[in-house]
């Protein structure tokens, strides 16, 4: 018992202190790369249901190897945003490159804070 109820009392206070710090994650780095560090420091990519996700052209490639992507264009420079996840904040990071499996992190768009606000991050764009 006395065990469940530390456990609450530590699920509740991550909770209550807001947001998780976002990695420091450099433009231009392999998103690649970036996934394997991410889910290391705890942070889970999020699930997008193929019905949910917009992705044409080139683009669909990236849709299909990262279930993540929320969406890719098929430009020359596909452009897609991927949505990370850890406890109740999640932040968008926005990629572009050609190949799937070499493509690079351009921006880190915003963190969502567990009480539903979204914080801007400073991110460098390439």
């Amino acid at each position: 018992m006395r065990s469940l109820v530390v456990a609450a009392i530590v699920c509740l206070s991550g909770a209550a202190f807001g947001a998780e710090a976002v990695p420091s994650l450099e433009a231009g780095s392999s998103y690649f790369e970036a996934r394997i560090s991410l889910a290391l420091l705890g942070w889970e990519p999020q699930r997008v249901a193929s019905a949910g996700r917009v992705c044409s052209g080139g683009g669909v490639k990236s849709c299909e190897l990262y279930e993540e992507m929320l969406g890719c264009s098929g430009l020359e420079q596909h452009r897609c945003q991927a949505i990370w996840r850890k406890n109740n904040s999640e932040f968008y990071i926005d990629t572009v490159g050609t190949d799937p499996v070499f493509i690079r992190m351009n921006t880190i768009k915003y963190i969502r804070n567990s009480d539903g606000s979204a914080s801007s991050l400073k991110s460098e764009q390439k």
